[in-house]
C-alpha cells in the first residue's frame, strides 16, 4: 500500500502562482505535478496550503478542487496497491489537469 504525504505549494510566475501537487512516497521520493489552478500568492495560506478565505465563492471553488484532486491521487494509489500495478507519474499529471478540475 502506498503511504503519501500530499502538499499543495506554489510556484511562482509573477502575479499569480500557479499550484502544484507535492508528495512524498513511502521511499522518500519526492514528486511535484502542476496543476491548472492559479492563484495570487496574497492569497494564499501556506500553513494550511489552502486560500486564506475559502468562504469567498472563487476561492471556496478552488478549495473543492484542491480536494477532489487529492481524492483522485489517493483513489489512484489505491487502486494501484490493490491491481498491483506500477506508479506512474504520467496517470497521476493526467489525473490532475482533466478538464474535471
Amino acid at each position: 500500500m502506498y503511504a503519501m504525504i500530499f502538499n499543495f505549494t506554489l510556484l511562482r510566475t509573477g502575479s499569480t502562482s500557479i499550484i502544484a501537487l507535492k508528495f512524498i512516497d513511502e521511499q522518500q521520493n519526492e514528486f511535484i505535478v502542476k496543476t491548472t489552478l492559479k492563484i495570487n500568492p496574497t492569497r494564499w495560506n501556506t500553513d494550511k496550503q489552502r486560500p486564506e478565505n475559502i468562504y469567498l465563492k472563487i476561492y471556496k471553488k478552488l478549495n473543492v478542487k484542491l480536494d477532489a484532486i487529492k481524492i483522485a491521487v489517493s483513489n489512484y494509489l489505491k487502486e494501484v496497491a490493490y491491481k498491483q500495478r506500477k506508479f506512474s507519474l504520467n496517470v497521476v499529471t493526467r489525473l490532475i489537469k482533466s478538464p474535471a478540475f
